[in-house]
Parts: structure tokens; sequence; C-alpha cells
């Protein structure tokens, strides 16, 4: 037998020897991940939070920042029962800008923190959180985040009839009595929205 027929025979040999290592080194697992709905490439970088339904009517709190502060990565001021802004990322003031229907609040929140926020939760239909580089669509003011509240004030479509919402809160800790409500009325190509809240709060009762 020659030297080639060896060699020949020996590299036979070392694979019928070992054929199961060699699957183990060169099979690996590989696990296959993908969305079950169709995302832009945009909205995976946009860390967007929305809270709506039943999920608002449940954290609703007297002040913003009270109803946001379970959300991740979100906090508030907490100046009093009343006077309480968000803060994202450990960011307030005027680097959080707080939006009605995409529009600044106009407040003086953002000034003084203890002042509260000119837009009542309970007349919210959802309340919208965006962190990150989508903050820089708004302005280079938003560094920290972005709180824009959503409401009925705007229409968006044509609405007939008439409806509206209604809401009354108590707290027996701070003594709060709270009532906030809305009218909406369409007639053809017209509609009428009238809003309004009333809240009064003493301070924390501690035992």
């Amino acid at each position: 037998m020659d030297s080639s027929s060896l060699l020949a025979a020996a590299v036979a040999a070392s694979f019928i020897v070992h054929p199961s290592i060699a699957a183990d080194d060169l099979l690996q697992e590989v696990v296959v991940t993908a969305m079950p709905i169709e995302a832009a490439s945009g909205d995976l970088t946009q860390p967007v939070s929305v809270m709506t339904g039943d999920e608002l009517h449940i954290r609703m709190a007297p002040s913003l920042g009270e109803t946001l502060a379970q959300e991740p990565g979100v906090s508030s001021t907490f100046y009093g029962p009343a006077a309480s802004r968000p803060v994202i990322r450990g960011l307030g003031g005027d680097r959080v800008q707080v939006l009605a229907d995409g529009l600044a609040a106009l407040d003086v929140s953002g000034l003084s923190e203890d002042h509260a926020v000119a837009i009542e939760p309970a007349l919210a239909e959802q309340i919208e959180v965006v962190r990150g580089p989508a903050t820089l669509l708004y302005g280079s003011g938003a560094a920290g985040g972005i709180v824009n509240v959503v409401t009925a004030r705007l229409h968006d479509e044509r609405r007939t009839g008439i409806g509206g919402i209604a809401e009354a809160r108590g707290n027996s800790a701070l003594d709060e009595r709270a009532l906030a409500g809305r009218i909406d009325a369409g007639l053809g190509d017209f509609v009428l929205h009238v809003d309004g809240a009333w809240r009064n709060t003493e301070d924390f009762a501690i035992p």
C-alpha cells in the first residue's frame, strides 16, 4: 500500500471515529426573533409610552406628575398634592416640555416647579411620553422628554349628537374634592366642546 492510500484511510477513519464531536462543534443553536406587526425602523428607536383607556383612569391622580409617576423612567417633583410636574430620566423643568394636543401648555410650572401644570388629567383621552432622540423633533429645549396630553378640544372627525363624560374624585388623606367633565355636541360641520374642572385640597394628614 503506497503512502497516498494510507493517508486517505487515516482521514476516513478520523471522520468515522469522531462524527459526534465534529457535529457538535459545527452546529450551534440559532435563535430568530421577529415582530408580529410590521413597524417602521424609526419606531424601533423611539421609546414612546402611551397611557389611555382603563389604564389612564386607574392611574388618575390630582396632578399630571403623579399620574405618570409609575411609568418607567418617570418621576414627579411633588410640591404638595396639587403641584407635581413630570421628571423624565432625572431631568425636569423646561427640559421636559408639557404639551396639550401638541401645543405648549404655556404655564409657569417649568420656571417654578411649585406651580401646578395648567392641564387637568381627568379631561385627557390619552397621555403620551416621548424619550430619547425623538424629542429633538420638538426643539432643542426638550432634552429630557415630551409629555403630550391629548384631549377632545380639537376634534379630528365629524361628530353627531351630544355626548360627554363626568368624574368626581375624593381623597381622605388630603381632604381632596374634585369634579371634572366635558360635553361634545355636533351638528353638521360644526362641533361644540365645553369642559371644566374644579379641585380643592388641603395639606396631607399623617397620623
